[in-house]
């Protein structure tokens, strides 16, 4: 978990953490006067950013909207670590992982409740 420069954005790094540090990580930084979130995962981390984002949607005191999203693969070399059995070291590997980055953003309750109306769902008092 990182905080970057600006005290109202938070940029989150999934890692092999349980889901619940993170949303803990999300409702602190929101209650403390952050507005914009952006969760980062690789490989096996994709889904649990993901249940991050959507865990965070659905706590009821801070409305949020999804700003974007960003998926796609990244490649680098590995190296490789144990020599062969003749004592000569490997070549280095291409390696893909898959990436997403998801953006969300704290509305205000009223603009909340207006997305909410424009698109059909019922808005309790």
């Amino acid at each position: 978990m990182s905080k970057s420069k600006t005290s109202a954005m938070l940029e989150l790094k999934i890692g092999k953490k349980p889901v619940r540090p993170y949303v803990t990580a999300v409702i602190v930084h929101l209650k403390t006067g952050g507005t914009d979130i952006v969760i980062k995962a690789r490989g096996q981390n994709v889904s649990k950013a993901v249940d991050v984002a959507e865990i965070v949607k659905r706590f009821q005191e801070t409305p949020m909207i999804l700003k974007d999203i960003k998926i796609g693969t990244e490649e680098f070399l590995q190296p490789h670590g144990s020599p062969n059995p003749e004592g000569e070291q490997r070549p280095a590997f291409k390696r893909r992982v898959s990436f997403i980055e998801i953006a969300l953003r704290r509305v205000e309750e009223t603009t909340a409740k207006q997305r909410k109306m424009e698109h059909g769902i019922k808005v309790s008092k």
